[in-house]
């Protein structure tokens, strides 16, 4: 990958998900984590995963890196992973040796914790080296130590820190290491999941920024899952929302933003205060997420949504796609046309749908 000039998300793919269901149990007590997810990573693209807790957004890390430990059984899917010169490969069918080859070198992940991944009696500098002298084996010491100080310099930390006890560093400079851990073999795909929702904004603000500049720079892909949608407003090219195991909308970030399709995109919107414009008055979602042992008939979401009718307890609608955007929505179209809502409580109206604005 270039160092020289900024490199641009382009729309060939570089990983595919289609129908990925993944269980935890078996029998009528099993929890259907993920139900049916397609989803589609671009080269160089930033793609933002987010939900309320228990959507579905770290078994889907977990089950396309093959990370995925029991009681999760894949139930049905495959992730095909494009590399830049050779034919695709399904990951799930991966034999192990080709797998941890695969891990690091094309694909890396940066979890949430990091105190809990750092090894806390290892030094810096020998977690990264360890790296280098178990995927790159032809490099001496000298060389594996050289790299450690230029991934250190890469995330913005001083060579000095190197020889430092994960205790000996703040939040904020321990998940820069992971970061720069994720780096060490030029991955074409880095895969943060929570990454900065134990730190405080400030350093939050710092790590984002770095890792911006980074992916413009070195070209690799993001899959960025977050909770928190308005983080992503700012960082993704596509945002994907996911509910009840399923991805409900997708959508680029801006779109997004100023004209949500499915309601529960729109509560999570209204969760947090507006970026631009007058101050507004926050509004929560209504109700918890369903009971995944127990999903209830039709749409996942009728239950909790405002402009839930009969047929939305009945049949689950699909995720239909226009151009760029998708929505799984009986009332709500991904393409232009006069958009359903709620009618308001003090309109006089009925309760029901009314058309009242266009897409």
């Amino acid at each position: 990958m270039s160092e020289q000039t900024p490199v641009a998300p382009s729309r060939e793919a570089i990983l595919e998900v289609r129908d990925l269901a993944v269980d935890y149990g078996q029998g009528r007590s099993a929890l259907h984590a993920l139900a049916g997810v397609d989803l589609t990573l671009h080269r160089g693209e930033l793609l933002g995963i987010s939900g309320e807790s228990g959507s579905g957004k770290s078994t889907f890390a977990a089950t396309i890196t093959r990370l995925l430990r029991p009681p999760g059984r894949i139930i049905s899917g495959s992730v095909r992973y494009h590399p830049r010169h050779d034919p695709p490969v399904d990951v799930l069918t991966m034999a192990e040796a080709a797998l941890r080859r695969w891990r690091w070198e094309e694909v890396s992940v940066v979890f949430q914790a990091a105190m809990n991944s750092l090894n806390p009696v290892a030094r810096v500098s020998s977690q990264l080296t360890d790296v280098l002298e178990v995927h790159r084996p032809e490099m001496d010491k000298r060389a594996r130590l050289d790299r450690a100080r230029e991934l250190a310099e890469l995330v913005g930390i001083h060579e000095s820190r190197l020889s430092a006890y994960p205790h000996q560093l703040s939040g904020g400079m321990r998940q820069r290491i992971m970061i720069a851990m994720a780096l060490a073999l030029d991955p074409e795909i880095v895969i943060m999941d929570e990454p900065t929702t134990a730190l405080d904004v400030v350093v939050q603000r710092e790590i984002l920024t770095r890792m911006s500049e980074l992916r413009a720079r070195l070209g690799f892909s993001v899959i960025f899952i977050t909770h928190d949608l308005s983080l992503l407003l700012e960082l993704a090219d596509e945002i994907a929302v996911m509910y009840a195991g399923k991805i409900v909308e997708l959508a680029p970030a801006e779109d997004l933003y100023r004209s949500p399709r499915h309601p529960y995109t729109e509560g999570l919107l209204g969760s947090f205060p507006s970026l631009v414009g007058p101050r507004r008055e926050l509004v929560g979602l209504v109700g918890s997420p369903p009971d995944l042992r127990r999903v209830p008939p039709g749409c996942t979401y009728h239950e909790r949504c405002p402009i839930a009718q009969d047929v939305c307890a009945r049949v689950d609608p699909e995720l239909k796609t226009h151009d760029r955007r998708s929505v799984a929505c009986h009332f709500r179209s991904p393409g232009p046309g006069p958009v359903a809502v709620a009618a308001a409580p003090d309109s006089g109206l009925p309760s029901g749908l009314i058309e009242v604005r266009d897409a």
